[in-house]
């Protein structure tokens, strides 16, 4: 069913969004992507064009930057985009153990991955029509600490808060705001990632992968397909009467009522 909502996505060009892009064109959405690589953010603007023969916008957008963010969020203002919804994937942290992180990484961790990002979607509030649904992505680690994403950790609990206080600022004008907390998805970097732990124990990478997911109830991580399947559901007509939610998305791992 052809659905003509506006949809701007944040971190086009990785893992996730790459696959999400294409389904949400397939399904007939019009997009405005942003990521920080030209090269690749045109190219994926122009595979969707010629794919699904949709008009794609795009702009680069380097959340680290101050100045632009704020040129970007004047051109979008300017412009009078409107919006029926977004996708946005703030900057990740690298995995680390390490909980005595240093102010000055503190600061630029959280400018990065959570400040910025934040300030982009509030400043830009006033530009999603009524019924709009934005969806957060965020990690199992805004659940429960897990090894090596202790900074993480940190940054999805404070979005969790966020996407809440969102949804009660916002509700009355309409703007629905969810997040989505998956576990591992099967990305090109995370099947590099799992192909080095294979070698660093000696394994195959199918040996690995069982090893790894032999504590998840499904015993699978999500394809960047069954990511975009449920992205793609929180921005539809399922999501009507929902909120301020954390959407867990981990094949069964989170054991906690």
């Amino acid at each position: 069913m052809l659905n003509k909502a506006h949809i701007l996505i944040t971190g086009a060009t990785g893992g996730i969004g790459c696959n999400l892009c294409h389904y949400l064109s397939e399904l007939g959405y019009n997009l405005t992507i942003t990521a920080r690589n030209e090269k690749n953010l045109y190219k994926l603007k122009l595979d969707l064009e010629t794919k699904y023969n949709n008009k794609v916008n795009y702009f680069l957008l380097d959340f680290a930057s101050e100045e632009d963010l704020t040129e970007k969020i004047s051109y979008l203002k300017k412009e009078q985009a409107r919006f029926s919804g977004a996708v946005i994937m703030p900057p990740q942290p690298s995995r680390s153990h390490r909980t005595d992180t240093s102010l000055d990484k503190w600061k630029s961790l959280f400018t990065l991955s959570f400040i910025h990002p934040l300030y982009f979607i509030e400043q830009l509030s006033s530009l999603f029509i009524n019924k709009s649904k934005l969806v957060c992505i965020l990690g199992i680690s805004s659940i429960q600490v897990l090894d090596n994403y202790s900074q993480a950790s940190a940054i999805r609990a404070a979005w969790r808060a966020q996407i809440k206080s969102l949804a009660h600022q916002w509700g009355h004008k309409g703007i629905h705001i969810n997040g989505i907390s998956f576990g591992g998805v099967l990305t090109t970097e995370y099947k590099k990632s799992i192909q080095e732990r294979a070698l660093k124990h000696k394994r195959t990478f199918d040996e690995q992968m069982d090893y790894e997911t032999s504590n998840v109830p499904l015993q699978k991580y999500a394809t960047t397909q069954e990511a975009a399947h449920i992205i793609a559901g929180l921005l539809s007509n399922i999501s009507d009467h929902m909120t301020g939610q954390n959407i867990i998305c981990d094949g069964g791992f989170i054991k906690s009522f």
